[in-house]
């Protein structure tokens, strides 16, 4: 039978090195040892003639089968001949080397004893039907004492396969020569072994297919040799326990752990003709990885017969720890501050902290250290954590070292009992600070925290005040300061008596020690202040005026006396009377204001016109017009009088009067206004009864006779107003109109007069004109022309209120026809 595929080392064969330009085609090895010297000579003899086998001899006495493919000097002897049929080392003369175009046949090869060669016989046909080796034709002895032994074991497909070292005889592989046990230790029967070329009825073989009686759970298991098997020399095979598998892939990464961000390079023993694929995508190799979290890598390699193997590689990734801690972020001055690791990290991390000036004072490098600073700062700690070789970004905390605050304050050093002393602090500490005051006996009711305070003390004496600042946990040096507490002087305010407020004086006098440096008056009105020991005043409004005299004495304490005086009320006198016009009363509003309990007992008013009255708000009717001055006097329950003088005044009444004279209709009226007002400035408005107003109306034509009532109204400048209403007649005009028919000469005409008048209208003149130098006076007159002509007649009409018309209309008179004729005479039955 023959071989396929390269062998356990591919690529020996390497064309730049040897003369078989194809390199391994489905090769097999022989290696054999030389016993005796001579020459080595053999025939290979295709069973099928028409196959093409090529071969090479290489010498591994000193040298191993891998160094073949770098090592050119190894060959001894090597045919590419491309003819098919019988080839080989047996023709004398022949060269040791062959290209495609060459001989078959090599010359013999000359060897020594202890030399140790190998044949490499090429199957260019890649045909299964095999050939023959035949080394009859050598002089020199070989030998093999290699035992052949199992170099793999397989389980592709559904039966297990093992290779042998070398061929082995066929007859020797039985079935029971094997045991094959899964990995639970469970027996799997064997039923037969078989290979390719004893079913073939070949003698020799190196590959077989063992027949299983059960299944092999995973195509895993154990195999072991246990029988006989032995070569075509006798040499008895090696006794084994294999297991069945895929051959490795020595997959490994590397490095298999990272830190976070971290990368490495997975790699695996590659075998010709395998494909590869990895459960991340693609096939790469090696595979370049840069995983983010803890990740399994499987790489599945798939062999040229279809069967596959995978193996995996997990590459962990260690987190970064972190390096969080917890510190104040405000510490004292020289007070010790334990800080606390929170981070991720695990026992055994290691911890490089900076505290900057910070001296540490115990667990330096520990998750726990406890450090202290002598200054005041704003120092930055540091952390940096290191855990199975990854260490973590750095975190910062800023934290601020705070000096101890001051404790100053100020306060008078001497202040008078029951006298507020301003206290107030005076440091440095900040708006969150708490103060620790003692006042030594003082009592307060405002202030707090820093203060200011006003403190006082009920008793006099020598006081002390002390104060410890507490800022952010840092505690203050107490401070303490002396106060010297003196007592008050007696003071007094002589008594004053009551007075109204019109021309009040008052006059304070001081009572008490004449040893007071300062007077200061409160007089009980604002601004009414004083400085002397016997104050002068006059009060501007009426009340109780409550008096403070606050006396100062030479230690500069102060003592308070009070006292009070009534300024008696008067009424706030105030009044208003709208003017008037004459002719209308003058009402009087009392608008004075009566304060503080006074009562008024008495209401005079002098009216300004020779006339007075009692009473609170009279009215009064002046005689004439003008400007009145009027006092108002007032008296109070206590006395107290007040007057106001204040002008009234009564506006002069204008009279509206006008005349008119009646008119015909379509006439103009004349209108004379005839209004008395003694000033100027009237101002007129002319109701015409028409519908028509007018500010001015000296003439005025109606639309139609009638009778119209006519208002006139004046206006004074200071709005005094009169009206004054008048009817004027409008009689109605005749509107001339007459008839007559012509007539013939000789003839009377007789006129008809059809004048017309409208209502309250009488006709009361007639003159007509004939146009012939005659005329009438009667309503309806009857006239003969003696001649015949045109004649121009004319009518005038008149009413009883002298309203006129006219009218002219032609008149015709025909002459009148002369009849005249003659006569002949004539006979009977003559025409004429």
């Amino acid at each position: 039978d023959s071989y396929v595929g390269e062998g356990a080392i591919p690529d020996e064969i390497t064309p730049s090195m040897s003369c078989l330009s194809g390199g391994e085609v489905n090769d097999v090895w022989y290696i054999f040892t030389v016993t005796s010297p001579g020459q080595l000579s053999f025939t290979i003899t295709p069973n099928v003639m028409a196959n093409d086998y090529d071969w090479a001899v290489y010498n591994l006495t000193n040298a191993a089968c891998a160094e073949i493919a770098t090592d050119p000097s190894l060959q001894v002897s090597c045919n590419f001949s491309g003819a098919s049929g019988p080839t080989g080392p047996n023709q004398p003369g022949a060269p040791s080397s062959q290209g495609a175009g060459g001989s078959p046949f090599n010359a013999p090869i000359m060897v020594n004893a202890g030399e140790t060669y190998v044949i490499n016989v090429s199957n260019w046909s890649s045909s299964n039907a095999g050939y023959t080796l035949d080394f009859t034709a050598s002089t020199a002895a070989i030998f093999d004492n290699t035992p052949p032994e199992i170099t793999e074991v397989s389980f592709c497909g559904p039966e297990p396969t093992i290779t042998f070292s070398e061929n082995v005889v066929c007859a020797s592989v039985q079935a029971t020569d094997f045991s094959l046990t899964d990995l639970n230790g469970n027996a799997i029967p064997i039923l037969a072994v078989t290979g390719d070329a004893c079913a073939q009825g070949g003698t020799f073989e190196n590959e077989f297919t063992l027949t299983l009686g059960g299944s092999l759970p995973g195509g895993m298991g154990i195999l072991s040799l246990t029988g006989i098997v032995v070569d075509n020399c006798g040499n008895v095979a090696l006794a084994s326990i294999d297991t069945i598998a895929q051959p490795p892939l020595g997959l490994m990464a590397q490095q298999d752990s990272l830190c976070e961000g971290g990368s490495t390079v997975l790699s695996a023993q590659t075998q010709a003709g395998y494909t590869y694929s990895w459960n991340v995508g693609g096939s790469a190799m090696p595979l370049p990885v840069s995983p983010l979290t803890t990740t399994t890598y499987t790489l599945t390699a798939l062999s040229p017969d279809g069967c596959s193997i995978s193996e995996s590689v997990t590459v962990t990734v260690i987190p970064e720890p972190t390096a969080t801690f917890v510190a104040q972020p405000q510490v004292c001055v020289g007070q010790p501050m334990d800080l606390t690791y929170t981070g991720t990290a695990l026992p055994g991390a290691s911890f490089a902290w900076d505290f900057g000036s910070g001296q540490v004072l115990s667990g330096d490098g520990t998750p726990t250290p406890q450090v202290v600073w002598t200054n005041g700062s704003t120092p930055d700690v540091s952390l940096v954590v290191t855990q199975y070789g990854c260490s973590s970004a750095p975190v910062v905390e800023t934290v601020t070292v705070l000096a101890p605050p001051t404790s100053d304050f100020q306060a008078a050093p001497n202040v008078c009992s029951l006298s507020p002393n301003t206290i107030s602090y005076s440091g440095n500490a900040g708006a969150n600070a708490t103060y620790n005051w003692d006042f030594d006996g003082g009592m307060y009711a405002v202030g707090s925290g820093p203060g200011p305070y006003q403190v006082q003390w009920p008793v006099p004496g020598n006081k002390q005040v002390c104060l410890v600042v507490t800022d952010n946990g840092c505690v203050s040096a107490p401070t303490c300061k002396p106060v010297a507490v003196n007592p008050p002087p007696a003071v007094g305010i002589e008594e004053e008596v009551d007075q109204c407020l019109s021309g009040n004086v008052f006059t304070f006098a001081y009572e008490g020690p004449a040893a007071i440096t300062g007077y200061a008056w409160d007089l009980g009105e604002p601004g009414a202040t004083s400085s002397s020991a016997n104050p002068t005043y006059s009060y501007q409004t009426a009340g109780t005026k409550t008096v403070v005299l606050t006396a100062t004495d030479a230690n500069g304490c102060t003592s308070t006396a009070y006292s009070q005086v009534n300024v008696r009320p008067q009424a706030e006198l105030a009044f208003e009377a709208q003017a008037v016009c004459a002719g209308l009363e003058t009402e009087f509003v009392n608008l004075s204001q009566i304060g503080g309990g006074a009562t008024v007992t008495l209401w005079q008013w002098d009216l300004g016109d020779g006339s007075s009255v009692v009473d609170v708000e009279p009215s009064h009717l002046y005689a004439d017009y003008g400007t009145y001055e009027v006092q108002l006097t007032t008296t109070t329950i206590h006395g107290c009088t007040d007057t106001l003088v204040q002008a009234v005044t009564v506006y002069e009444q204008p009279e509206a009067r006008f005349t008119a004279e009646p008119v015909c209709d379509e006439e103009g009226m004349t209108f004379f206004n005839a209004s008395v007002y003694e000033q100027q400035g009237l101002t007129y408005t002319w109701d015409m009864g028409d519908g028509t107003v007018l500010p001015v109306a000296s003439r005025h034509t109606y639309p139609a006779a009638g009778t119209y009532t006519v208002t006139l109204t004046v206006f004074s400048p200071d709005g005094c107003a009169d009206t004054y209403t008048g009817d004027v007649q409008v009689h109605p005009r005749p509107e001339a109109d007459f008839s007559a028919v012509n007539v013939c000469d000789d003839e009377a005409v007789t006129f008809v007069n059809t004048t017309q008048i409208g209502p309250g209208g009488e006709l009361d003149t007639y003159r007509w004109d004939f146009g012939d130098g005659q005329g009438a006076l009667e309503a309806n007159p009857i006239h003969t022309y003696r001649q015949a002509g045109r004649y121009p007649v004319q009518l005038y009409v008149e009413s009883t209120f002298g309203c006129a018309d006219s009218l002219s209309r032609e008149v015709s008179v025909f002459p009148r026809p002369e009849v005249r004729f003659s006569r002949e005479a004539a006979c009977t039955g003559d025409s004429v």
